[in-house]
């Protein structure tokens, strides 16, 4: 699944597109509550979803599938 949620956590944009990702700094750097309310949901969601115990037991089962 997607890491990102868009307008959440952070912004999404097509990779392709020249305008969408400038836009999307501007507006960051428009708003800084946008900016630090998206930093504190990404960290929110990182030290949620990549917990030590979490990564152990998906590189446990990722290693394990390689070797049967």
């Amino acid at each position: 699944g997607l890491i990102v949620q868009d307008g959440v956590d952070g912004l999404l944009f097509i990779s392709s597109s020249v305008e969408e990702p400038g836009e999307a700094m501007i507006r960051l750097l428009r708003d800084p509550n946008i900016a630090s309310e998206l930093g504190r949901k990404a960290r929110q969601t990182i030290t949620e979803s990549f917990t030590i115990d979490k990564v152990a037991k998906d590189y446990e089962s990722f290693y394990g599938k390689l070797i049967t």
